[in-house]
Formats: structure tokens, C-alpha cells, sequence
């Protein structure tokens, strides 16, 4: 049984320039020690506990060297805001935002 007809062409056009966009991503890094949130609209966010004490991100506890990453998610998609509270302890947040 076969599944086309010998001799026939079939054309399949896609928009794929939505995909190929070319984006530049400005990254800036912070050290705060006290409470705030990363804005809304990054790609991806990094934070580093750079203190012996702890810090909370996103409402869960980060131990002293340790780090949580948010990645770049697929095209278009973007972070909500993700808060943070050094608690008087340095945090290293590396944030990817798009411009």
C-alpha cells in the first residue's frame, strides 16, 4: 500500500521567520543583600548564594554556595517575576533579558 500517487509533488511552505529572528540579550549582574524581585520578561536568571548564610529564592531556601538557574525557555517565552530575600546576605543574580 503506498501512500502517494507516483509522479506527484506536494509542496509544503513555512513561516519560520518568526524562529529566526535574531535577538540580542543584554545580561547584568547584582548583588544585593536585602529583599526585591527580578523583574518580569527575562529569559533566564541565575542566583549564587555568595554568603555562609542563607538566602531565599522564590519562596524556597538557598544554602550557603549553593545556586539555581532558570533557563532560557523556547522561543518567546519568558520568566514572571521571581522574588528574593538575601536576609543581609550577598546573592549573585545573573538575569538574560532580551533587547
Amino acid at each position: 500500500m503506498s501512500c502517494c500517487t507516483a509522479g506527484t509533488t506536494t509542496a509544503v511552505t513555512l513561516d519560520l521567520s518568526a524562529l529566526l529572528v535574531a535577538k540580542s540579550v543584554t545580561v547584568t549582574t547584582t548583588y544585593p543583600t536585602g529583599s526585591g524581585s527580578v523583574p518580569a520578561g527575562s529569559r533566564f536568571i541565575y542566583f549564587l548564594n555568595d554568603s555562609l548564610g542563607n538566602v531565599t529564592v522564590n519562596g524556597r531556601n538557598l544554602p550557603s554556595g549553593a545556586a539555581i538557574n532558570f533557563p532560557a525557555l523556547g522561543v518567546n517565552e519568558l520568566y514572571p517575576a521571581i522574588s528574593y530575600d538575601g536576609g543581609g546576605n550577598a546573592i549573585r543574580i545573573d538575569v538574560g533579558r532580551s533587547v
